[in-house]
């Protein structure tokens, strides 16, 4: 598929990879905001209220996420593919990865809201995915 078949999906909510990609689990999503972020300047005077736009994150091969910036070849390639869906819910370190991002937002001055369908989906996911390894005897 091609990049702006990724576009696509990303805007409906998909993860996107590339297979040439040599780093194991990376894959992009869409950061859409909730809502406008405020903050406040230095010295904690001014506030402000901003616009945050949708931008681009990658996952990179140590649970975190970053923004992204398209390079040329990536734009050009044929080989996006959409991530299927796993099962498996979200890793103990990639829940770590999403509060510690929050918190960095906070502490530069960013009121971060979560979606609440998006956290309860999480949460449901976290809670099967403990149910299943105290079935299969794989918890700690």
């Amino acid at each position: 598929m091609d990049f702006g078949k990724a576009l696509e999906a990303l805007k409906t909510g998909k993860k996107v990879y590339r297979p040439a990609w040599n780093r194991k689990g990376e894959f992009l999503i869409l950061i859409v905001p909730s809502r406008d972020l405020t903050f406040r300047d230095g010295l904690g005077i001014i506030e402000n209220r901003i616009a945050v736009n949708r931008y681009i994150a990658i996952k990179t091969e140590d649970n975190h996420f970053a923004p992204w910036a398209a390079r040329q070849v990536d734009m050009l390639a044929e080989d996006w593919r959409v991530m299927k869906e796993v099962t498996e819910p979200i890793s103990d370190d990639e829940m770590k990865s999403f509060i510690e991002l929050g918190k960095d937002m906070q502490r530069n001055g960013a009121h971060v809201e979560i979606d609440p369908e998006y956290f309860s989906r999480i949460m449901r996911e976290v809670e099967d995915n403990r149910a299943k390894e105290q079935a299969t005897g794989k918890c700690n």
